[in-house]
């Protein structure tokens, strides 16, 4: 005697593209999301002088400047930023 036995508990093929479209669909909003603050930043001028026309600081020091706070504890942040 033989043994069949069928499944018939198998899920239909669209949960499956149901699932991908949905992680598809909110991972495409999240990368939407995280890329905006890059294009709504305010614009960061060359060069910033002072009321008697010396040099403050540069676009260059600023954007140092701003690397550097993702390192709260470096040593060159106090002699750069400050």
């Amino acid at each position: 005697m033989q043994d069949k036995t069928e499944t018939t508990d198998t899920l239909s093929p669209w949960w499956r593209r149901t699932a991908v479209l949905t992680i598809v669909l909110g991972f495409s909003v999240l990368i939407w999301i995280s890329l905006r603050p890059y294009k709504d930043s305010p614009p960061i001028p060359g060069k910033v002088m002072g009321p008697s026309g010396e040099l403050l600081f540069t676009r260059e020091d600023i954007l140092t400047c701003q690397l550097l706070m993702f390192f709260p504890d470096h040593k060159l942040i106090r002699i750069i930023c400050y």
